[in-house]
């Protein structure tokens, strides 16, 4: 039962799955993708974004869907609630990412690899992160977890 994981570091979801591999004591096959020739990952699951993982015939990617499936697939400490209001507010937080904080991390990640910075991008991207990450310190306020 071989478990390879295609990465691209050092995107934020990349290491999401390797913090939950290693949480779980779980072995792993490394495959680094180069951003500019995705085919190694194209060639194994069909699709060029990471991270994904190929275990025993299952193709997975997207950070979510494969810590799911680790979750329940490997012995361990459990990655998820088993509590459903707890799993509905953390697919609350799983949904803020995607869709509040991540453009903008996705937005960085672009003028970090650009040969040319776009200074007024920069500050666009600077007060968004600043922005949505308020909420994110405004639930943490005296609280060590989100969920």
């Amino acid at each position: 039962m071989t478990l390879t994981c295609y990465l691209l570091p050092p995107s934020p979801n990349n290491v999401k799955v390797q913090l939950a591999l290693a949480y779980k004591g779980i072995a792993y096959d490394t495959v680094l993708v180069n951003p500019s020739d995705r085919a190694a990952v194209i060639e194994a699951t069909g699709q060029p974004l990471t991270p994904a993982i190929v275990h025993d015939g299952t193709k997975l990617f997207d950070s979510s869907a494969i810590m799911r499936y680790i979750d329940v697939n490997f012995p361990g400490p459990r990655l998820f609630s088993e509590d459903y209001q707890a799993m509905k507010e953390i697919e609350g937080w799983e949904r803020y990412m995607r869709l509040e904080l991540g453009p903008f991390v996705g937005r960085t990640f672009t003028q970090l690899f650009a040969e040319t910075k776009d200074a007024a991008e920069t500050d666009a991207i600077n007060a968004g992160m600043n922005a949505v990450t308020a909420k994110l310190e405004e639930h943490l306020d005296g609280r060590e977890w989100l969920v």
